[in-house]
């Protein structure tokens, strides 16, 4: 089980690292020792309606390309044309909005539940408890990892260093006012950092609280998860995702309040929130994230305080009113709709033509009112999947509502980016998933193991 040591090692790193460490570490190689171990699952057909849910929120984009290329090809002639685009790429019929990660890991999940089916041969005694292993390793783990984007974040923002672009520097768009950048990490984007540490801020965090109230690990865990948000949220701030920043301090006023914790815990409970209040934005200042906030002109109407996202709301709404049940196709957006309205909408001079800003304005734009409720009810089915598998074992029953609130976090950061879309973000969550997976499976054989003994 110390794949989960290294698992947060490679989600911390660039899109294709989380893909491999996710592959490896977080599905191949635990089914591969689950197995050899002579373990068995008695649940997985909620393993197969776990990949099936998530199959069906990948396929959804491909699903409205294709109705739209059949049906409705005559609506793009005319945008094709002005945008100068004289044939269709049809291999973009299969493209989809949605991170492939997740794609591959519903195929990987499908296969091991298949073979998860109850075998004739016993189960082997576990003398350990593994579902606490997993949780310790995975939790380490992401503290070297949370330590070491630290440190380099930090380097990035005061001197713009990055050895992956040219000249090993950091663009113009990064600078702030203050001459100071907005952090990458090791990802694509400021705002990539800023979600992903944004989730695993709410995730760690809401489990330090879970802890003192149920202590299923010693103090030394809460410490641990405390530093890892602690780093986390001091990212955020790094990266100048203001929306982030918010959010990642509303969470951290809120979650000490909603979580019921033992008396001589709850005693201490509002000076830490009051030492909070202080510390974090005292933290915040010294990086450079209000700064970032007067920036914005709060005296001015709406639309000049979010600045150019209000032209990228107004493009793509006017995108899914024209097409609203079965959306305008991703691929026919990303190919040449969304420059053909920003153009004939009067925003032909804007160099940023960018994505609506909105996960679910995004979605809307794509697959229209259908397809969105298609996701929202395959979403649905995955959650309900997810706690029907988790709730036999307290600690995963725990680490998933800390996997919910994470998701709530972006959620609510969905309104002002493409969250739900973003690779990085989204490889996040599915290690997260697969901790509550691995977590609830071997807790299941841990006590089947003692009831053997």
């Amino acid at each position: 089980m110390y794949t989960f040591l290294l698992l947060p090692l490679f989600l911390h790193m660039g899109v294709f690292l989380q893909c491999f460490g996710v592959g490896f570490f977080a599905l191949m190689i635990p089914a591969f020792l689950f197995y050899r171990a002579g373990y068995q699952d008695d649940k997985h057909s909620t393993l197969l309606k776990l990949s099936i849910a998530l199959i069906v929120i990948y396929l959804i984009f491909p699903v409205s390309n294709i109705v739209n290329y059949l049906f409705l090809k005559a609506n793009f002639q005319e945008a094709m044309i002005s945008t100068g685009k004289e044939f269709f790429k049809t291999s973009k019929l299969f493209s989809s909005r949605i991170s492939g990660g997740i794609f591959g890991t519903s195929l990987l999940l499908m296969i091991i539940a298949y073979f998860s089916r109850p075998k004739a041969s016993p189960t082997s005694a576990s003398p350990e408890n593994q579902a606490e292993k997993i949780l310790k390793l995975f939790s380490i783990g992401s503290l070297i990892a949370c330590f070491a984007l630290f440190l380099y974040a930090s380097v990035q923002h005061f001197t713009g260093f990055d050895y992956r672009l040219p000249g090993q520097m950091m663009p113009p768009t990064n600078l702030m006012n203050d001459g100071r950048y907005r952090a990458m990490g090791l990802y694509g984007h400021p705002l990539s950092l800023a979600g992903s540490s944004l989730a695993l801020f709410c995730f760690f965090y809401s489990l330090a609280w879970k802890n003192l109230k149920e202590q299923f690990l010693s103090l030394q865990y809460t410490a641990i998860y405390l530093s890892i948000a602690l780093g986390h949220i001091c990212i955020i701030f790094l990266s100048g995702s203001r929306f982030a920043a918010l959010i990642a301090f509303s969470y951290l006023i809120a979650i000490p309040i909603f979580v019921k914790v033992p008396a001589k815990v709850a005693k201490y409970r509002n000076g830490f929130i009051f030492l909070s209040v202080i510390l974090i934005p005292l933290i915040g200042y010294f990086s450079g994230i209000f700064k970032r906030f007067k920036e914005l002109n709060l005296s001015s109407d709406w639309t000049t305080i979010i600045g150019e996202r209000s032209i990228f709301w107004k493009v793509h709404w006017q995108m899914f009113v024209d097409q609203p049940f079965w959306g305008q196709g991703y691929a026919f957006v990303t190919q040449y709709l969304r420059t053909y309205y920003y153009n004939t909408m009067g925003y032909e001079k804007l160099v940023r033509k960018y994505n609506a800003h909105n996960a679910y304005l995004e979605t809307a734009t794509c697959v229209g009112i259908i397809g969105t409720i298609v996701i929202l009810f395959a979403g649905y089915i995955f959650l309900k999947q997810l706690h029907q598998y988790s709730k036999d074992s307290p600690i995963s029953k725990t680490v998933f509502k800390c996997f919910l609130i994470a998701l709530s976090a972006n959620a609510i950061n969905g309104l002002t980016q493409n969250t739900a879309y973003d690779a990085t973000i989204c490889y996040q969550y599915i290690g997260m998933f697969m901790v509550v997976i691995w977590i609830s499976r071997y807790h299941r054989q841990d006590s089947i193991s003692q009831k053997a003994l």
